[in-house]
């Protein structure tokens, strides 16, 4: 039985608008930093570009920057310490509305040392009680994944996560400030797996879908390891940073006033950006594209169109 041409056409169309979405989303990938903007933007705040396109906006103010934030799927996190009332609270902020959300408060004051945020989670390291605090993106369900003895080892300090591990830096007890590398299953948290022991000052970690990559602070070396803490290998070295993000492609970090960029394919180092001024942490996170979900409505409708016909 032949199809009619509309028929084939809607279905042509249909699959056009599938193929293309996925394009779409997978290039859909924005950079994030805070400090100053490009030459010639003064203003502190969070900036963001999407790779490949020009142009650079502050997204918000000075007043929201915080030693602990993260950037995920178009919010910032980010917590205010209270430490008159000693509270600390968690907020969420919409990247392109500006609208805050208190996701909830911890009954003392702590200076959190880092956010990881996947698609289900938001943990937070707590330095007052030694532990790794996770809710679900709104804020509900608090709970403690991680817990030290007091007084006997450091707090975590920086986290990163995907959806199957959470990892985190940590310093070794009584090693004149040597660090380690540990991991946990996200979903099933038991017993804690250390994967790289006896480092310097392991920072800013980052992780994408096989590896994990850190800053070593004393070695002044930007390194990488397989997620199991196999292979471990110096990518970049004579660098000093405040912020590092990596996706499957590329590894960004900030230096001075530039973020760098490592290809994760051949090695190729380049000055990414030059900014007006200093530049600390640095992100990225996955963004739909205003195409993107033109395309799907244009899919979904067509889908109903042929099924009415």
């Amino acid at each position: 039985m032949l199809r009619s041409p509309m028929k084939s056409s809607l279905a042509v169309l249909f699959a056009f608008s599938i193929v293309t979405i996925a394009i779409c989303q997978a290039a859909a990938v924005r950079l994030s930093w805070t400090g100053q903007g490009l030459p010639g933007d003064v203003r502190y705040g969070v900036h963001s570009i999407i790779p490949g396109e020009s142009g650079s906006s502050e997204t918000f103010p000075q007043s929201l920057l915080s030693s602990s934030m993260e950037v995920h799927d178009g919010s910032i996190y980010s917590i205010d310490e209270d430490f008159t009332n000693r509270v600390s609270r968690v907020y969420r902020t919409d990247l392109q509305s500006g609208s805050r959300t208190k996701l909830y408060e911890i009954n003392h004051a702590t200076s959190a040392g880092e956010f990881a945020v996947t698609d289900n989670y938001i943990y937070v390291s707590d330095s007052f009680y030694d532990t790794i605090w996770r809710t679900d993106l709104n804020g509900g369900n608090l709970e403690t994944v991680y817990s030290l003895t007091p007084l006997t080892a450091p707090s975590p300090v920086y986290l990163a996560a995907n959806e199957q591990q959470l990892f985190w830096t940590q310093l070794d007890v009584n090693s004149n400030g040597r660090g380690s590398i540990w991991s946990l299953n996200q979903s099933n948290p038991a017993t804690p797996t250390l994967l790289l022991g006896g480092l310097n000052q392991p920072r800013h970690i980052s992780v994408n879908s096989s590896s994990l990559f850190w800053f070593d602070n004393i070695d002044h070396k930007i390194y990488s390891m397989n997620q199991d803490g196999t292979n471990r290998q110096t990518l970049v070295s004579s660098v000093g940073t405040q912020g590092m993000a990596v996706d499957d492609d590329s590894l960004y970090w900030s230096e001075n006033a530039r973020i760098m960029r490592y290809d994760l394919s051949n090695g190729q180092i380049e000055t990414f950006l030059n900014l007006q001024g200093d530049v600390y942490k640095v992100f990225l996170d996955q963004i739909p594209e205003p195409g993107t979900w033109l395309l799907a409505a244009a899919g979904a409708g067509l889908m109903v169109l042929r099924r009415r016909r």
